[in-house]
């Protein structure tokens, strides 16, 4: 009976390693499955140690692009060169004073922006008639009239621009027009002074010019003043107490220049 025990033990023991062996291989296979699973990496070894690095910066990955150059710088500008005479139109005077002669057309339009500068004088007196006697106060006559002032213009300061708004030139004493060009031209002659339409604007006029130099004005032998604004004289303040002092009055005009027609 102890022998059939025995066997029995050694059976029972037997068995149990056997489940132990099966175990391990079992779990031995299965490892081999997961590992099946898993990606290959390409390049054997060196590419699995190239993996496991940490990613480079991107400055490092790719090179920068090279930087773009700078253009090319743009040409010194150049002084203002007035337009080119022509294409203007006589407009109508509302007084035929202010017309120029038949033989002039219009080859410049400015548009002058400044000041008229006033003095304050005193008025010139008029003379009395010459009886060709001197004649003696009488008694009891009243003693003359105290000295009466005016404030009188003594010229223009304005900045003159073309029909795009730049400024092309000056106007000044004279009257002087006088361009960034070169050319200029002075008051000749006065010829006619009319009313402006606005009520505190400078007189319309037509003068008579001399012109020099090459550009703009050269050749021209008219001016208008037109469509004026501003620059009247101030209706008071100009008294003995303000002998010779000065005030400044904004104003604006366009100023029309005429040259003789060309021959055909």
């Amino acid at each position: 009976m102890r022998s059939t025990q025995a066997a029995d033990a050694k059976q029972n023991g037997g068995r149990r390693r056997m489940r132990r062996a099966t175990a391990t291989l079992g779990a031995f296979v299965l490892g081999l499955a997961a590992l099946a699973t898993k990606p290959a990496l390409a390049g054997g070894p060196e590419a699995a140690a190239a993996a496991a690095q940490p990613p480079l910066p991107a400055a490092a990955a790719a090179p920068a692009a090279p930087a773009t150059q700078p253009a090319e710088p743009a040409p010194p500008a150049q002084p203002w060169q007035i337009a080119p005479r022509g294409g203007l139109t006589r407009p109508v005077m509302p007084d035929r004073a202010l017309d120029p002669p038949a033989s002039v057309v219009p080859v410049l339009m400015l548009y002058g922006q400044g000041v008229q500068r006033y003095v304050c004088k005193e008025k010139a007196a008029a003379a009395p008639a010459s009886t060709g006697a001197a004649t003696a106060p009488g008694p009891g006559s009243s003693p003359p009239p105290a000295a009466a002032f005016e404030w009188t213009l003594k010229e223009p300061v304005a900045k003159l621009f073309d029909g795009a708004d730049h400024e092309v030139g000056v106007h000044s004493a004279g009257p002087t027009w006088r361009l960034s060009d070169g050319s200029q031209a002075v008051r000749k002659k006065l010829v006619a002074s009319v009313r402006a339409l606005q009520l505190d604007g400078v007189p319309w006029l037509l003068i008579e010019i001399e012109s020099s130099g090459k550009g703009g004005l050269a050749g021209t032998t008219y001016v208008q003043r037109l469509d004026t604004v501003g620059g009247a004289a101030p209706p008071a303040g100009c008294d003995s107490a303000h002998a010779g002092a000065t005030t400044d009055v904004e104003y604006r005009a366009t100023y029309l220049f005429y040259a003789p027609r060309p021959k055909a």
